[in-house]
């Protein structure tokens, strides 16, 4: 019976269509993003590294993201759930200025996290470039899900209802993208869990 799930939350989260080509896709994003990505495109000393768990550079992304969510009052994810990830780290000079993380489903990438040197007591005239830095990963995932043939990258949660989160949806926003809703399930017993794998399937 379907009525012994419940529905646990309903999020909004912001999906790009990865089938457009990047020329198109920077076309939709707002001025901002659009400009400072190209304008990163032509940085030299900016550069571009995508990093699996087993590379050295891997838990220095790792830390940033823990040290940012700690400096912003919430308990980061463990090690052990960023195993799967594939973090986009972009660099200036030698020093990583933002990371993002993602997560490869069959069809989608899916932002896990999204971090920086934003909060830290960095050089000035390196630490205006963080913005820059941050939607340079994100155009580089992009290109990566084009590349490797995915249909969409899921940038993750917003919440527009969180006044706390509008830096980080006011980013995310700035890629253009559909924003459409995302349900996540509880449920009681096992005989529910069946239910609805049979009525995903039935109305898939």
């Amino acid at each position: 019976d379907i009525a012994e799930y419940h529905t646990k939350v309903v999020r909004n989260t912001i999906v790009i269509d990865l089938s457009k080509d990047l020329e198109s896709l920077l076309q939709e994003c707002h001025d901002t993003t659009r400009n400072e990505i190209r304008r990163s495109i032509n940085m030299l000393n900016m550069s571009v590294e995508f990093l699996y768990f087993s590379d050295p550079s891997f838990i220095q992304c790792y830390e940033m993201y823990a040290i940012q969510e700690k400096q912003q009052g919430r308990v980061p994810d463990s090690l052990r759930k960023f195993a799967g990830n594939i973090f986009c780290a972009v660099k200036y000079d030698d020093s990583i200025l933002s990371a993002v993380s993602f997560i490869i489903t069959p069809d989608v990438l899916k932002i896990h996290s999204i971090s920086s040197l934003r909060l830290s007591d960095i050089d000035k005239d390196i630490k205006k470039n963080i913005s820059f830095a941050s939607r340079r990963a994100v155009y580089e995932i992009m290109s990566f899900g084009k590349k490797m043939g995915f249909a969409k990258l899921d940038l993750s949660y917003i919440d527009p209802k969180n006044p706390n989160k509008s830096g980080i949806d006011n980013f995310k926003r700035g890629f253009g993208g559909e924003v459409i809703q995302d349900y996540t399930y509880s449920f009681r017993n096992l005989k529910a869990r069946v239910a609805l794998k049979l009525f995903m399937k039935i109305n898939s």
